[in-house]
């Protein structure tokens, strides 16, 4: 289970990645119809680091991302 969330990470975190390729101009991506600023290319470059972190997170600390992870997506209580 461990290895395919860290496939879903890794493969969410590349996706991220086409529109910081295609903010930048590295990239021709006709799929990608909208124009992408800059900005809102680095903010997608930011995602995808931090999903391909949490996805070497899952291996490198799995008890910091055991724990961590319930409690981000557990609802509160008032």
């Amino acid at each position: 289970m461990r290895l395919l969330l860290a496939a879903f990470l890794v493969l969410h975190g590349l996706i991220h990645l086409m529109g910081f390729a295609k903010a930048f101009g590295y990239a021709q991506l006709p799929q990608l119809v909208l124009p992408i600023s800059r900005m809102m290319g680095a903010l997608w470059l930011t995602a995808a680091l931090l999903l391909l972190a949490a996805a070497v997170a899952l291996f490198a600390a799995p008890r910091f991302f055991g724990r961590s992870a319930p409690s981000a997506c557990s609802p509160r209580r008032s």
